[in-house]
């Protein structure tokens, strides 16, 4: 975990030194948020412009490169994507994120995620989080997600949440999706 958070700190810096937009989802997102998990890796959310200028602070920085930022599409997602590491931390940075469901194109509207996002001091850096509402509502889109979903759900039942935020973020989702999360929010 030191060592991740060690990365994470140094990532934040650079981001800090460039003038980023961006903000921490994903594993590490939710594990500062509270929930009881091991995180994985880094991942960092931003709009396209500064996914590139990410990835060259981060190749000018001696990174490992595992993929340049680069536009990519699978059937899951689509966004300027790119993947680098730092002290053997996967670090995936994630520009202009679209997910693909079932026929939707929902755009991660950054402006708006980073109005809601929650800030976290880590080390000597303060982090901004998606909050665990979004995180609930996105990995109800991806598929393979339904343990983390769960896992979200029951630990904002059981420590609370902004239902304002959440419904916020449900606005603009599939009604399979609205009723999938308010089923387990019951």
């Amino acid at each position: 975990m030191n060592i991740l958070l060690r990365a994470l700190e140094r990532v934040a810096s650079i981001l800090d030194e460039i003038d980023a937009r961006w903000v921490l989802a994903g594993s590490t997102a939710s594990y500062l948020n509270g929930l009881k998990i091991t995180p994985k890796d880094i991942d960092i959310l931003t709009d396209h412009l500064s996914a590139y200028r990410i990835g060259n602070a981060f190749e000018s920085r001696n990174f490992l490169i595992e993929r340049r930022i680069n536009y990519s599409e699978t059937e899951s997602y689509a966004s300027h994507y790119g993947v680098f590491y730092l002290e053997d931390v996967r670090i995936e940075v994630i520009g202009d994120l679209i997910i693909k469901y079932k026929g939707f194109l929902i755009k991660v509207d950054l402006d708006e995620l980073l109005s809601y996002s929650i800030e976290k001091q880590v080390r000597s850096k303060v982090i901004l989080l998606v909050p665990l509402e979004w995180q609930l509502v996105m990995n109800a889109l991806i598929p393979n997600k339904e343990e983390r979903l769960e896992m979200i759900a029951n630990y904002l039942k059981k420590v609370g949440y902004n239902n304002e935020i959440l419904t916020f973020f449900l606005r603009k989702m599939p009604e399979e999706i609205k009723e999938k999360i308010n089923e387990l929010m019951r």
